[in-house]
C-alpha cells in the first residue's frame, strides 16, 4: 500500500515497511522485534552499518531461524557503497527467488538501508534513481537519502551492467566489510569474511 504524506504517522518510522514484494526496509528496532519478524515471514536480515555503529549489538534470533548478514561501509566516501550494491543485489535477488523474505535495516532506517534497497529497485525493477527514490518515499515516507548516496545511486544506475559482467567473469574486486552469520544465533557465531559472498548461490 502506497502512503500519501498526510497518511504517514511519525511512529511508523520505527516499523519496517514492505517496499516491493518480499523486500522490507526499516530501523534496528524493527529488526529486533522478533514478533514482527515471525509475522512478516522474514527469513533474511541484512544490516548496513557505519564503523561508529559497530559496537551497537545486532539483533539475536532464537532457534537458528534467520540468515543474518552485515555490510560495513565508510561514511562520507563518495565511491564506497557502489562495490557493495552489486553483491547486495545478487544476494537479495537469490534469497527472494528461493522463496525468502528480506529485511534490510540501518540504525535509524532513514538513509543507508534505504539506499541499498533503492539500488535493488534500480537493478531488478528497471527503475531509474528518481523513480526508485519516489517509490521508497511512498512506502517509507521518512526516508532521507544523503547526497553522497544519491550521487552513488545515480552512478550505479549507469554502470551496474558492467559490474555484473565483471562479477560473472571473475574480475570483480571484492570489497572489504562484508560479514556473514548464517542461519544461527548471532551471539554464538563468529563472524565470517567476505569470501562467503563469492560462493555460488549467495
Amino acid at each position: 500500500m502506497y502512503l500519501r504524506p498526510h497518511e504517514w504517522k511519525h511512529d511508523q518510522r520505527w516499523e519496517a515497511q514492505e517496499i516491493v514484494p518480499n523486500l522490507f526496509c526499516g530501523p534496528l528496532r524493527a529488526a529486533k522485534d522478533f514478533d514482527f519478524i515471525q509475522k512478516a515471514g522474514i527469513t533474511h536480515v541484512i544490516a548496513i552499518k557505519y564503523p561508529v555503529e559497530e559496537r551497537i549489538p545486532n539483533p539475536q534470533y532464537p532457534n537458528n531461524s534467520i540468515h543474518f548478514y552485515q555490510i560495513n561501509i565508510q561514511d562520507g566516501i563518495m565511491d564506497n557503497a557502489i562495490p557493495f550494491f552489486t553483491l547486495f543485489n545478487r544476494y537479495v535477488n537469490d534469497a527472494i527467488n528461493a522463496g525468502g523474505r528480506v529485511l534490510v535495516y540501518c540504525i535509524s532506517g532513514l538513509n543507508q538501508g534505504a539506499a541499498f534497497v533503492i539500488s535493488f529497485l534500480i537493478k531488478h525493477h528497471g527503475m531509474n534513481f528518481e523513480d526508485a527514490h519516489q517509490l521508497m518515499r511512498m512506502r517509507r515516507f521518512c526516508t532521507i537519502i544523503s547526497e553522497a548516496f544519491k550521487y552513488q545511486l545515480m552512478e550505479y544506475e549507469h554502470i551496474f551492467p558492467l559490474l555484473d559482467q565483471q562479477l560473472q567473469g571473475g574480475t570483480y574486486s571484492m570489497p572489504n566489510g562484508l560479514k556473514r552469520e548464517h542461519n544461527t544465533d548471532i551471539s554464538s557465531q563468529s563472524k565470517r569474511g567476505r569470501d562467503d559472498f563469492d560462493q555460488p548461490g549467495l
